[in-house]
C-alpha cells in the first residue's frame, strides 16, 4: 500500500459514528446502554469523534429522549427535519465502493472535490463512472437537534443534494413524505437552505402541503425555519469570487488543486446559484449580478444565472409563503455581508451589517406577515442553541413561544462591526493551519487531533458556525428546566456503611471493581482466593474482560463468602477512571440487581486508590450513579439499601462524614437515611487449590500510547494508580534516539541513548514504578516500535536498563486476554517441542543461519534432558527437505507442544492480521490460525522470525517497521491463545542469538519464570551488542515454561 493510499484512509472512529442510524446513534449515547462489550467500539468511536464537552451534552440530550419515551405516552407528531446547505452527507460511488467526500478532510486533501464536480447542465455528474447521492446528516452540525427533538415526536431526517437545482430537492422530499407519512399529519423543521426546498416544495405540491395539515396544527402542518435564505444572501456571491474564506480553506486542504480550480468545481452548482439575492430585492446598482459578464474572469454558468432568475420568481407566488403555518428563527448581532459595490467585472467590494446571522441578513431572509422570533446566535449553530431547540417545541404545539424575543436582541455585551483587515488575518491564519495538517497528513506525521481540527475549521466556514463552543453546548440547564417540567420526585435510599471485611457481609451480592486486563489485586484479590481462584482463572482465558461499566455476576458455588454472589464491575483500562465512569459503573450495576430482584447489594468503594480519585469522589459518584439508575427505572425495580464495606477504621469514619455532608447538601431529589455498624472478625479458611501460575500483578504495568507527537502514559500496582501523562515530544527525535540504541554496537554507547530514550519519553514521576521488577509495558503496535528494553536508568551510579535489570515484558492494551482457548497442560517434569528452523524451499528465502539455530536448539534442548532429567520430548524439522507443510500441519494439529520454536521468516499482514505468520515458502504461510487449530496451543512459542525486505518489498525494513511486524505477528498468535511469545525485533547476531537461546533455556528448564530467564539471558549478552534488545517477551513475565518436581507441583493443570 502507498503511503498515499495509507494516509487516506479514513479514520475508523469518524466512519463508525457517521454510519450510525439516528437510533443506533441515540442508543450508543445512552448512558444505560453503555459500557457493554457490544458497545465498547461505538463508544470508543464516539469518544474519539466528539469533544468531551460535546459528547456530555449529547449524552445529556439521548438520556432526556431515552427517560422521555419510557414514560410510553404516545409522541406529539410527525417532524421531517431538512438541513441547511452543504450540511448533508455526499458519499461517491465509484466501481461498486462508497466514500463519503463530503465533509471528509481526509479525502478533500486528495482531491475530493473533483469527484463532485456537475456536468455543465447542472443536473448530472460529470464524471459518468461516479454516481453521487445523499447519505445522511451531517452529525457534528445536527446532532443536538435531532436528539432534542426525538424526545416527543418521531423525526424523520431528509438529506440531499444540495449542488443540484432545489426542485430536485422538491420532489425527493414530496416521494420521502408519500413514503413514510402518506396520509399523515407532518411538520417541517427546516435550517438554512432547507427552508428553501420547503418553501419550492409547498409551490410544486400544494395539495400534499394541505394533507399535511393536522386542524389543530398540533401533529403536523408547520414550518418552522432556521436562518433561512428566503431571498438569497451575499455570501453566496462573495464565495463565488473566493472572497469567503469557506473557498479559501477548501482550497488550502485540497494537495491536488489551487485556489481556481476548487472554485471552478463550486461555481459549477445549480444549486448554490439559487441562493444569490433575489432580483427582486436588489437595488439596481447590483442587477448586474445576474449578467454573467459582471463577473469578470471568474468561472460563472450563464445558464445557471438564468435559472436562479427564474427560482426566486417562481417563489414569488401566493401559498409559498402561509403566516398561519409558517415562523421564523432569525439570528442576530452577526457580521452578515448586507451588499455589494461592483466596481468592474470581477471586482466586488462587500458591506457588512450587524442585522444579520452572519450569513444571511434579516432583509434577506424575513418573510412578510410571518412570525419572527430572534436569538443572539450564528447561522450555523442556531439549530444548536439551547433556547431555540426549547422554543422549536412550543412553535410546533401551539404556534408560538416566549422562549424567544420577538424584537432583535441586544448583543451581549457592545459589538462593532470586525474590520476586513482582521477577518482577512484570521483567516490566512486559519487556512495555513488547514494546509499544515494537509501536508502533515500526506507525509503521515498528522495526529487524528489535527486532522478533527482541520475538518471542525473546514465546518465552521461550510456551516458558518462559531469558532468557539457555542451556548448550545453548554447551556444544559436552561435547556433542561425548559422541557422537563418539574423537578423529579425525590427518592430514598438506606445507605448503611460497614466497618469490615468485604468477604463477612451478608448480602446478595458484593460489589468490587475491575480493570480490564488487571490480575485480581485488593478487594477484588481477597474474593478471588475465596473463590478458589476462580476469577484468576477467567481473566486469563478472557472471560472477563473488564471493560468500562460491564457488569459480570459469578455465584458463590464454594460457600466461602457470607454473600451470595459476587459481581465484577468493568473500569476500564488502568489510569483512566474518572468520577462519570463511577456514575456509569454504578448505574449498570443498579440495573443488573434491580433485574434480578434484589433489594439491597455491598460493594467496596470503588475509584478511591492511591493516586485515583477522592475518596470524595468516589463516593459521590457511586451514590449519584445508583440514584439516576432509580429515577429512570421508576417503580421498575426497587433498591432499598446500599451497604458500603470499608475495612480501614480511619476510612470508614471518612465514609461516613462524606454521606452527612452529601445528605446536608442535597436539592430533595435525594434523601439518604444512613447508618452504620461494625462485622465481627473471623478467621478465612485457606483455599483447598493452589492458583494456576497466572500473572499475580507483580511489579508494575505502565501503558503507553502515541498519537504522533504526543505520548501518553499510566500506570498501576497492587497499591497505586497513576492517571494518564501527556508528553508532547517531536517523534523523529523520539525514533532517531530508537534507531540509535539498535545500532548502538558498544555498552557505552547503549547505555547513553537508553538513558536518553528514559529521560525524553517517561514521565518523570513514574520513576517509582519502572524501578519495579517485573516491569509489563501494555502497548499497542505504535508503541511496541520502540526498543523499551534497551531504555536505561541510573541507580548507584549503574545503568540499569529496562530489559535484564527490571525483567520487561510486554502486553497489548488492546488485546488484553487471549482468545479463551485451550492451554497445553503444565505436567511436571514434562515438556513436548517443536522446533522449525529454515523451512523454505526458495533459494532466496533460505536461512543458512536459522538453520544453525535450530539445530543449536535441539542440542540445548537434548542435554537439559540429559542432566537435569527431565522428559522432554524433541520434535524437530530443520531445512526444507525435512519442513513439508502439511505434514508439519498435521504434526502441530494431532500433537500437544508445550513449546514451539520457529527460526527463519516472519511476515504480518496489515489488513488481515490472522493469515499473518512464518514463510514455510513464498506461497506459504503458517499462521497464528493454523496454531489455533492445534488441540492445545502450546505455552511459548519463540520465534527468531526475520521481517527481511525479500518477503515483500525487496528492501530492508526499517527499526520502526521491523518493530511493528513483531509486535502485529505476536498479537496475531496472542489472540489465538498463545498467551507467551518470544520474538526479535530487528535481525540479531548468529553467535549471540545461540549463547541467548542457551542460557534462556537452561534457566527456563530449571524453573524459572520466563522475564527472570530472559534476564538473565540478555545480561549474558550485554557486551555484545544490540542483540540482547531485539529480544522482546509478549505475554507475563511470571509464566513458567515448565513445572519442575517440588516447585508447584500443585499446580492444576489445565481442562
Amino acid at each position: 500500500m502507498s503511503r498515499k493510499q495509507r494516509s487516506s484512509k479514513p479514520n475508523d472512529s469518524d466512519r463508525v459514528v457517521r454510519q450510525m442510524a439516528w437510533d443506533e446513534f441515540e442508543a450508543q449515547l445512552s448512558r444505560s446502554t453503555r459500557g457493554g462489550k457490544t458497545r465498547a467500539v461505538s463508544d470508543q468511536a464516539l469518544r474519539d469523534h466528539f469533544e468531551p464537552e460535546k459528547l456530555a451534552r449529547l449524552q445529556q440530550l439521548a438520556e432526556r429522549a431515552r427517560a422521555a419515551r419510557s414514560k410510553r405516552e404516545p409522541l406529539r407528531g410527525n417532524i421531517i427535519f431538512i438541513p441547511g446547505i452543504m450540511g448533508s452527507e455526499l458519499t461517491v460511488t465509484e466501481d461498486g465502493d462508497d466514500d463519503t467526500v463530503w465533509i471528509s478532510f481526509l479525502k478533500l486533501i486528495w482531491g475530493g472535490i473533483n469527484k463532485l464536480r456537475l456536468a455543465q447542465d447542472g443536473m448530472r455528474e460529470a464524471d459518468a463512472r461516479l454516481h453521487v447521492q445523499p447519505s445522511g446528516l451531517e452529525k457534528d452540525s445536527y446532532a443536538e437537534t435531532i436528539l432534542w427533538l426525538k424526545a416527543y415526536w418521531n423525526v424523520e431526517p431528509f438529506a440531499y443534494d444540495w449542488r443540484k437545482d432545489l426542485d430536485q430537492a422538491a420532489d425527493a422530499l414530496k416521494n420521502l413524505v408519500d413514503t413514510k407519512f402518506k396520509d399523515q399529519p407532518v411538520h417541517l423543521v427546516a435550517h438554512s437552505m432547507g427552508g428553501l426546498v420547503s418553501r419550492n416544495f409547498i409551490r410544486r405540491y400544494p395539495k400534499l402541503w394541505k394533507a399535511m395539515l393536522e386542524p389543530k396544527k398540533v401533529q403536523g402542518g408547520r414550518l418552522i425555519m432556521l436562518g433561512t435564505p428566503n431571498y438569497g444572501s451575499y455570501a453566496i456571491a462573495q464565495a463565488m469570487v473566493a472572497k469567503d474564506k469557506l473557498v479559501k480553506w477548501l482550497a488550502a486542504a485540497d494537495l491536488r488543486h489551487d485556489l481556481d480550480e476548487v472554485l471552478d468545481v463550486l461555481n459549477g452548482f445549480v444549486g448554490s446559484y439559487q441562493l444569490l439575492p433575489s432580483p427582486a430585492k436588489l437595488p439596481a446598482s447590483e442587477q448586474g449580478l445576474y449578467d454573467s459578464r459582471t463577473w469578470g474572469r471568474y468561472p460563472i454558468v450563464a445558464a445557471h444565472l438564468q435559472r436562479a432568475k427564474e427560482f426566486h420568481a417562481s417563489l414569488d407566488v401566493p401559498g409559498t409563503i402561509d403566516p398561519e403555518r409558517m415562523t421564523y428563527i432569525a439570528g442576530c448581532n452577526q457580521d452578515t455581508v448586507s451588499a455589494v459595490r461592483i466596481d468592474g467585472p470581477g471586482l466586488f467590494e462587500f458591506e457588512m451589517t450587524l442585522k444579520g446571522d452572519g450569513r444571511v441578513t434579516h432583509a434577506l431572509g424575513l418573510l412578510d406577515g410571518v412570525q419572527t422570533y430572534y436569538v443572539d446566535e450564528i447561522h450555523g449553530d442556531l439549530q444548536k442553541h439551547a433556547q431555540v431547540l426549547a422554543a422549536m417545541d412550543e412553535i410546533l404545539r401551539t404556534g408560538k413561544t416566549g422562549a424567544l424575543a420577538m424584537e432583535p436582541v441586544a448583543a451581549r455585551a457592545v459589538r462593532a462591526l470586525t474590520s476586513a483587515r482582521v477577518r482577512a488575518v484570521q483567516d490566512r491564519h486559519d487556512a495555513e493551519q488547514i494546509r499544515r495538517i494537509a501536508e502533515e497528513t500526506k507525509a503521515e506525521r498528522s495526529s487524528a487531533a489535527d486532522r478533527r481540527r482541520a475538518e471542525a475549521l473546514l465546518r465552521e466556514a461550510v456551516m458558518t458556525q462559531r469558532p468557539v463552543r457555542s451556548r448550545a453546548v453548554t447551556d444544559a440547564t436552561t435547556a433542561t428546566q425548559t422541557t422537563q417540567g418539574p423537578a423529579p420526585a425525590s427518592i430514598t435510599l438506606h445507605i448503611e456503611v460497614v466497618h469490615g471485611d468485604i468477604r463477612d457481609i451478608n448480602a446478595p451480592a458484593v460489589v468490587a471493581g475491575h480493570y480490564r486486563g488487571v490480575p485480581p489485586i485488593r478487594a477484588v484479590g481477597a474474593l478471588d482466593q475465596a473463590l478458589e481462584f476462580w476469577i484468576s482463572k477467567a481473566v486469563k482465558r478472557g472471560i472477563i474482560g473488564g471493560g468500562l461499566g460491564e457488569v459480570f455476576l459469578i455465584p458463590n458455588t464454594h460457600q466461602t463468602l457470607a454473600a451470595d454472589n459476587v459481581m465484577l464491575a468493568g473500569m476500564g483500562e488502568p489510569g483512566r477512571f474518572n468520577r462519570e465512569d463511577v456514575d456509569l459503573l454504578f448505574a449498570n450495576v443498579t440495573y443488573g440487581v434491580t433485574a434480578l430482584g434484589w433489594r439491597t447489594f455491598a460493594t467496596v468503594v470503588i475509584g478511591s486508590g492511591a493516586g485515583n480519585l477522592s475518596l470524595e469522589q468516589a463516593i459521590e459518584g457511586m451514590v449519584e450513579g445508583v440514584a439516576s439508575a432509580l429515577r429512570r427505572l421508576k417503580g421498575q425495580g426497587r433498591l432499598d439499601t446500599l451497604q458500603i464495606v470499608e475495612y480501614d477504621k480511619r476510612r470508614f469514619q471518612e465514609v461516613l462524614t462524606i454521606l452527612k455532608k452529601i445528605n446536608a447538601g442535597s436539592d430533595g431529589s435525594l434523601t439518604v437515611k444512613l447508618s452504620s455498624r461494625t462485622l465481627p472478625k473471623r478467621v478465612h479458611p485457606t483455599p483447598k487449590t493452589q492458583p494456576e501460575v497466572v500473572d499475580q500483578m507483580d511489579g508494575s504495568r505502565v501503558t503507553i500510547e502515541r498519537d504522533r507527537d504526543l505520548f501518553r502514559f499510566s500506570a498501576i500496582t497492587k497499591d497505586a494508580v497513576i492517571p494518564v501523562r501527556e508528553i508532547p515530544v517531536q517523534s523523529s527525535r523520539a525514533e532517531g534516539i530508537a534507531d540509535l540504541l539498535k545500532n548502538a554496537r558498544s555498552l557505552k554507547d547503549q547505555e547513553k541513548y537508553g538513558k536518553l530514550l528514559h529521560r525524553y519519553l517517561m514521565p518523570e514521576d513514574f520513576q517509582s514504578m519502572i524501578d519495579m521488577t517485573p516491569l509489563t509495558l501494555m502497548v499497542d503496535r505504535s508503541t511496541a516500535a520502540f526498543p523499551w528494553e534497551m531504555a536505561a536508568f541510573e541507580r548507584h551510579g549503574q545503568a540499569v536498563f529496562y530489559g535484564p535489570g527490571r525483567h520487561v515484558t510486554r502486553q497489548f492494551r488492546t488485546t488484553l486476554s487471549g482468545a479463551p482457548g485451550l492451554i497445553t497442560a503444565s505436567i511436571p517434569n514434562r515438556l513436548r517441542v517443536l522446533v522449525i528452523a529454515d523451512p523454505a524451499p526458495e533459494v532466496d528465502l533460505q536461512l543458512p543461519g536459522a538453520r544453525e539455530e535450530g539445530r543449536a536448539v535441539v542440542k540445548i534442548l537434548r542435554r537439559m534432558k540429559e542432566t537435569q532429567g527431565l522428559d522432554i520430548t524433541i520434535e524437530s524439522r530443520i531445512g526444507a527437505n525435512e519442513c513439508d507443510p502439511v505434514e508439519l500441519l498435521a504434526l502441530i494439529l494431532s500433537e500437544e507442544f508445550d513449546l514451539i520454536h520457529y527460526s527463519g521468516h516472519g511476515d504480518f499482514d496489515e489488513t488481515h492480521p490472522a493469515k499473518s505468520g512464518w514463510m514455510l515458502g513464498k506461497d506459504d504461510m503458517l499462521s497464528a490460525r493454523d496454531v489455533f487449530r492445534a488441540r492445545r496451543v502450546p505455552r511459548l512459542v519463540f520465534a527468531n522470525a526475520c521481517f527481511s525486505g525479500v518477503i515483500r518489498t525487496g528492501k530492508p525494513f526499517t527499526l520502526q517497521e521491523s518493530n511493528r511486524s513483531l509486535a502485529g505477528l505476536a498479537q496475531a498468535f496472542f489472540e489465538r491463545g498463545v498467551q507467551n511469545y518470544i520474538g526479535t525485533g530487528w535481525p540479531v547476531d548468529d553467535a549471540a542469538a545461540l549463547e541467548f537461546a542457551n542460557v534462556f533455556y537452561e534457566e527456563a528448564l530449571s524453573g524459572a519464570d520466563l522475564g527472570a530467564a530472559l534476564a538473565k539471558a540478555r545480561k549474558k549478552i550485554l557486551d555484545q551488542g544490540a542483540t540482547w534488545g531485539a529480544y522482546q517477551h509478549y505475554g507475563q513475565a511470571t509464566a513458567k515454561l515448565i513445572v519442575r518436581s517440588g516447585k508447584n507441583s500443585a499446580a492444576e493443570p489445565e481442562s
